[in-house]
C-alpha cells in the first residue's frame, strides 16, 4: 500500500526557520532580562557620544562600528562604550546610557528597541517556519485520506509527462520535477507537479504508471503524486 512520503523540503525549511525563530528568542529573552535586572540597581545619566569608529572587516565584508560616549558620574568623567551603534548616531549627540551605582563605570542602554525588531524577526521566522510545517500536515491529513478511501488516477504511458525546473536551489543544485498532463474523462485537462526531487535522482521512469491521489472531482487541487509507483 502505497503511503504519504514527507517532503523533504518543506520539513527541512520548516524546521530551520522554526529553530532559528526560538534561537533569536532565546537571545532575546536573555538580554531582556539582563537588562532588567542591571536597571533595578542602576541610574540613568546624560551622555555624549565623544567618537565613533569605522573599521571593514574583509573576512565577511562588512563594516563594524565601535561608539565612545563620555558621562559624569559625582564630579567624575567616565568614558565608555554603549554597547552599540546605530545608523542615526553622530559625534556631540546625546544619549541616556544606565550606569551601575556601585560601579559607574559599567554602563548599559535600554535595549527595548533592539528587543523589539528582534521579535518583528522572530514573528517573520517563526511564522514562515510554522507556515511550512503547518502546510505540510495538513496535506499529510489530506492525502492519507485520498489514501484510504482509495481516490486516486492512474498516469499510464499515453500521459504526457515533462522534467521541468522546480525553481528550487538546496545546496547549489537546482532541484527537478516532473509534471503530468492528464485528460480526464469530462475532457478537462489537468496538470500535477511532483515534488521537487535531486536532478540525479528521477524516481520517475519512462513508461512506468504513476499514482496521483486525489479527488479529481470534489478538490483537483489538492493531490499527491506518489513515488511509490
Amino acid at each position: 500500500m502505497n503511503t504519504y512520503h514527507m517532503s523533504k523540503i518543506n520539513m527541512t525549511f520548516g524546521i530551520w526557520f522554526s529553530a532559528f525563530a526560538l534561537l533569536v528568542l532565546i537571545i532575546d529573552a536573555g538580554m531582556f532580562i539582563s537588562w532588567l535586572d542591571f536597571k533595578k540597581d542602576s541610574i540613568s545619566t546624560d551622555a555624549v557620544i565623544i567618537g565613533i569608529r569605522s573599521s571593514y572587516d574583509s573576512s565577511d565584508d562588512s563594516e563594524n562600528h565601535s561608539v565612545l560616549v563620555e558621562y559624569i558620574v559625582d564630579g567624575e568623567v567616565y568614558r565608555r562604550s554603549p554597547g552599540y551603534y546605530s545608523s542615526s548616531m553622530r559625534t556631540g549627540q546625546h544619549i541616556t546610557v544606565y550606569y551601575d551605582r556601585s560601579d559607574p563605570s559599567r554602563i548599559k542602554s535600554d535595549p527595548s528597541s533592539a528587543c523589539a525588531l528582534m521579535l518583528i524577526f522572530i514573528f517573520v521566522f517563526g511564522g514562515v517556519g510554522a507556515a511550512f510545517l503547518i502546510y505540510e500536515l495538513r496535506l499529510k491529513k489530506t492525502v492519507t485520506a485520498l489514501i484510504a478511501e482509495g481516490k486516486y488516477i492512474v498516469c499510464d504511458s499515453s500521459v504526457e509527462r515533462v522534467e521541468v525546473s522546480a525553481h528550487v536551489k538546496v545546496n547549489r543544485v537546482y532541484y527537478r520535477q516532473t509534471d503530468f498532463f492528464y485528460n480526464a474523462p469530462d475532457g478537462k485537462e489537468y496538470i500535477f507537479s511532483s515534488r521537487p526531487y535531486h536532478p540525479d535522482k528521477n524516481p520517475f521512469i519512462d513508461g512506468q504508471n504513476v499514482i496521483v491521489y486525489v479527488d479529481i472531482e470534489k478538490d483537483p487541487k489538492k493531490y499527491y503524486v506518489s513515488e511509490d509507483n
